[in-house]
């Protein structure tokens, strides 16, 4: 568990974090941070929802024990025609992230938070454009 996290949130492994950076590796980078299995199951069947067209858009606020580093408010998910694309928005002093991706790009993505349940670890998800953000989703880090 990063000393980040263990600060923010003491004692509270059930809770998701939701920062926003800017590495000079990665680039502006959305990053979700979970310390419970229950909780990334959550996450993989929200888009395995997608993927199926049970859903088509999520907003992550709608969780509970969601935590959010300012200036990020929301995370976005939804189904598209497109290919996977990430972008953020300011709004006002918030920041919005919308994730989008047709049904292949969701159940991809489910297959990786998937992945992810065998032990710590992160995945990236990122569109073609290098100037939008990541999404690095990590898993007992």
């Amino acid at each position: 568990m990063s000393q980040r996290r263990e600060w923010l949130l003491p004692q509270q492994e059930n809770a998701i974090l939701v920062d926003s950076y800017t590495s000079s590796t990665d680039g502006p980078t959305i990053y979700i941070d979970i310390q419970s299995l229950a909780r990334l199951n959550e996450i993989e069947v929200l888009m395995r929802d997608l993927a199926s067209g049970k859903s088509k858009c999520f907003a992550l606020s709608e969780l509970t024990d969601m935590y959010w580093v300012p200036p990020i408010r929301e995370i976005l998910l939804s189904i598209s025609k497109a290919e996977l694309l990430v972008t953020t928005k300011q709004d006002g002093d918030k920041l919005v992230c919308h994730w989008s991706g047709n049904a292949e790009d969701w159940l991809d993505s489910a297959d990786k938070v998937r992945e992810l349940a065998s032990g710590p670890g992160h995945q990236y998800f990122e569109d073609r454009n290098l100037e939008n953000p990541t999404v690095k989703l990590a898993y007992l880090e």
